[in-house]
């Protein structure tokens, strides 16, 4: 598993470098940065950052089409390997309607975190492979003096392609 872990990683890696290189400044981790995509290895395997302020419209669980065209890259790639995912919504403090409120922002991550985890589904990603998990407003990209934060670089999904298999965990069934 360690091999198809590892051609995981390889392939992402040439789609992220396919877009326009560039560091956003939001993470201090040597990794793969691209326009719209963030790839970095972590303890129990890699993280894929989908997001930026052209694909999620600004208090919307959907993808623009740019967004739909990453995802699909991503979709490939994973097609066909057990390895456990970890889909992230998050959702900024962009300008927002007065009446909005902490759980709007947990909502809207988990739907983005959803919607992400549908169209892998119906990519052929195994579902079971799939952990949901939302973030709302509480982890957003830093920022310092030299890379002003844009609104919407919060308005991303992260997955997390770990090292561990779903048969890791397979077990009787209840």
């Amino acid at each position: 598993t360690i091999f198809d872990f590892n051609a995981i990683m390889d392939r992402l890696k040439r789609i992220i470098e396919e877009y326009e290189t560039r560091n956003r400044g939001d993470s201090q981790e040597e990794g793969v940065h691209g326009r719209t995509f963030r790839l970095r290895r972590i303890r129990d395997g890699m993280e894929v950052t989908i997001g930026g302020p052209i694909l999620f419209e600004p208090f919307s669980p959907r993808l623009t089409e740019e967004g739909k065209e990453a995802l699909l890259q991503v979709a490939e790639v994973l097609k066909g390997h057990r390895n456990k995912l970890e889909i992230i919504g998050h959702a900024g403090e962009e300008p927002r309607p007065k009446d909005w409120t902490f759980m709007d922002a947990m909502q809207l991550s988990y739907e983005r975190a959803r919607h992400v985890a549908d169209e892998l589904i119906r990519r052929g990603v195994d579902p079971r492979t799939i952990r949901l998990a939302a973030a709302g407003a509480n982890e957003r990209v830093r920022t310092d003096e030299n890379t002003p934060g844009r609104p919407g670089d919060n308005r991303r999904v992260e997955i997390i392609v770990r090292e561990s298999v779903i048969d890791d965990y397979a077990g009787e069934i209840p």
